[in-house]
């Protein structure tokens, strides 16, 4: 599962799988990442969401995981 969770994370944009990567992997908050980043909390939300919604469609359309929308 974790081979398949890195492929779908290289499939999405690299803005999108920075955001879920600090979040994830180091265990920041959206509000952390913002100032990390010097990028405005709306922007890193926004970015979180769509990199989420896209990681789900990804798993679910390999079979990995069932309607995780």
């Amino acid at each position: 599962m974790q081979q398949q969770v890195q492929q779908a994370l290289a499939n999405i944009p690299t803005e999108q799988r920075l955001c879920l990567e600090m979040a994830y992997f180091e265990g920041l908050s959206q509000q952390e990442i913002a100032q990390q980043t010097n990028i405005p909390i709306g922007t890193i939300k926004t970015r979180s969401r769509i990199g989420m919604k896209k990681l789900a469609r990804s798993l679910v359309g390999a079979g990995y995981v069932q309607n995780a929308l």
